[in-house]
């Protein structure tokens, strides 16, 4: 697939299909372009070119800015590369040669530390008195769209395709995509999966950037690889094919359990699958479910906040040890969801799921 594009392609693409996924798209729009009109007739331009100004000339108004923050001083100068350095952006009042910051207070400071004795800078001339505030605001609160985990590792995926193979991130992001690939399921976002022309040929999704790279860390190539053929192979029909994260997340924590505690090689090669079908056994056939139960539950016996992986991984041991385990799982001392004394929790979730073994619990105090 071509990744490169045109931006009268892209511009064209969002014009088609904007209105489809953006509320009252064509209504905001008209009244976005009537904004810019009343702008252009207050005689507001965009900032003039980009030019190199001695360190001097800058300032920073901290009754606007946030407070320089020396940790992200660090990163940005830990990972510096001088051909990706955007221009800091200022403003200049008639009355003042100092340019002061309102985007790029951070990489100038950089810059500065790093030895550099000009800046580069686009600027705004105005003596509007609240323009480096509503500049400010406008940057931080709408102008900015972050790069999620999914982008930035296709940005890694393409870096190792033009060479770059022994860098540990780029190394890590070929070898998670090597894995679903292998496994047949498609690592892409939801709003990728729901869109015919972008998403994956296969059957089968996970949508969770941030859990598959925490899954080989937790587990490794191996544990990864098996929790995702497990799933997909316990839960097949599962919400349009989509890989419960709950069940992955609670399957990593139970192998890192098991490599902490040096148990792994007592357990069956198939203890994953062996572990899954018996919690389908006894809880149902919904990933979605017993994810949503799992949460109540740890609620329930716990009174504290959700910790998906612990309160997974002990989910999947106190089942399958009900459901007759072959092999003992491993657990974290003191750490419960009291589904071993029928203590479940009145939530809907919990009761549905949960319900088999409320209603053994009974039969067994009679």
């Amino acid at each position: 697939m071509n990744k490169v594009k045109m931006l009268s392609d892209v511009v064209a693409e969002v014009r088609k299909e904007a209105p489809e996924d953006v509320p009252n798209w064509s209504k905001r729009y008209e009244e976005a372009k009537q904004n810019l009109q009343n702008q252009i007739m207050k005689g507001r331009m965009l900032p003039r070119g980009v030019e190199d100004h001695p360190l001097a000339d800058f300032g920073f108004n901290y009754s606007v800015q946030r407070d320089v923050r020396a940790g992200h001083v660090m990163n940005i100068m830990r990972k510096f590369d001088p051909r990706v350095c955007c221009p800091v952006s200022a403003v200049k009042r008639s009355d003042s040669n100092t340019l002061y910051i309102f985007d790029g207070q951070h990489r100038a400071v950089a810059l500065a530390l790093l030895g550099y004795e000009k800046i580069p800078v686009t600027i705004v001339e105005t003596d509007e008195p609240a323009f480096d505030a509503e500049a400010f605001e406008i940057v931080n609160d709408s102008g900015i769209l972050r790069a999620g985990t999914e982008e930035i590792h296709r940005c890694l995926l393409h870096r190792y395709k033009m060479g770059e193979t022994e860098t540990e991130r780029v190394a890590t992001a070929h070898m998670v995509q090597e894995i679903f690939d292998r496994v047949g399921i498609d690592l892409e976002p939801k709003r990728v999966r729901k869109s015919s022309g972008k998403c994956g040929p296969n059957k089968h999704y996970f949508s969770h950037f941030d859990y598959a790279y925490k899954g080989i860390k937790m587990a490794g190539a191996e544990g990864l690889e098996s929790a995702l053929r497990a799933i997909k192979e316990t839960y097949p029909d599962e919400d349009g094919g989509e890989i419960n994260q709950g069940l992955f997340i609670g399957l990593m924590k139970q192998y890192q359990m098991g490599a902490e505690a040096k148990r792994l090689k007592r357990l069956p090669a198939d203890w994953m699958l062996k572990m899954l079908q018996a919690v389908k056994q006894g809880m149902g056939s919904s990933g979605a479910l017993i994810h949503a139960a799992a949460k109540k539950q740890w609620q329930h016996a716990n009174g504290v906040g959700w910790d998906a992986p612990v309160a997974m991984g002990h989910l999947l041991r106190e089942v399958y040890l009900i459901e007759d385990g072959e092999f003992e799982p491993s657990y974290m001392p003191n750490v419960t969801l009291k589904i071993f004394d029928g203590d479940i929790a009145p939530d809907s979730e919990a009761q549905t799921a949960l319900n088999k073994y409320m209603a053994r619990k009974s039969t067994e105090t009679i």
